[in-house]
């Protein structure tokens, strides 16, 4: 399924010509946080506005597969890649990645790295930010409020859960990613360890080889003299 190109000419009534007309995510540099249409006139006092009398809109660019992507991501509360989104809609990588800005732009998906619940890999991944339903016959229940003394101590059980890991692979060094999944971890969380002043600060980082996926990045491993974890 094609879709229209991002650029386009426009008949511009006000200048008597046409102008370019380009479609743009939101968050770039000097634009707006939301979707819009910049036009090649930026002297123009209406610039990125897309309001009257500026004729410009986001729907001069509609497309089928816009449709085809709010419809699968918006149902979808588990992560999945781009590239599994793009197989199971007929789509390109591109059409798909269109599609979600509208998505983002409202709060009904959330792009972020993660593993895909489909092929499995670790790699960017798309979700709807809907809660999940609960179990057939089960009812939802409240969400209990979690006290800070509760958080501090379910974290240090995890760091301790990938420290433990660190020293069960003998001083082998291992990436944040392996780590996290070891530990039942988020990645985030593994990462935010490495300062002066987490729990693994006494593990070294450093550019290598990961002994368990054997990707070359950022590696931790045990210091020869088995510091602990204090």
């Amino acid at each position: 399924m094609g879709i229209n190109p991002t650029m386009r000419e426009l008949p511009w009534p006000i200048a008597a010509k046409s102008v370019r007309a380009v479609l743009r995510r939101g968050g770039l540099l000097g634009g707006p946080a939301t979707m819009h249409v910049r036009c090649s006139e930026i002297t123009c006092q209406y610039v990125d506005t897309n309001e009257p009398p500026c004729p410009l809109s986001v729907e001069l660019f509609e497309v089928p597969s816009n449709r085809l992507v709010a419809e699968r991501v918006t149902a979808q509360v588990e992560p999945a890649c781009l590239e599994c989104v793009a197989n199971a809609l007929d789509l390109t990588h591109e059409e798909v990645r269109r599609g979600l800005w509208p998505l983002t732009d409202r709060g009904l998906a959330r792009v972020r790295p993660g593993r895909c619940r489909l092929c499995g890999r670790r790699r960017v991944v798309v979700h709807s930010t809907r809660a999940r339903a609960p179990h057939a016959g089960r009812a939802a229940a409240p969400t209990p409020e979690v006290s800070v003394a509760a958080q501090v101590a379910e974290r240090q059980a995890l760091m301790h859960r990938v420290a433990k890991r660190l020293a069960e692979v003998s001083g082998n060094a291992c990436c944040p990613a392996c780590l996290a999944l070891a530990a039942s971890a988020s990645l985030e969380d593994v990462r935010s360890a490495f300062g002066p002043t987490g729990m693994l600060r006494h593990f070294v980082v450093a550019g290598g080889e990961c002994s368990l996926c054997g990707r070359e990045q950022a590696v931790l491993a045990a210091l020869p003299d088995g510091r602990p974890v204090e």
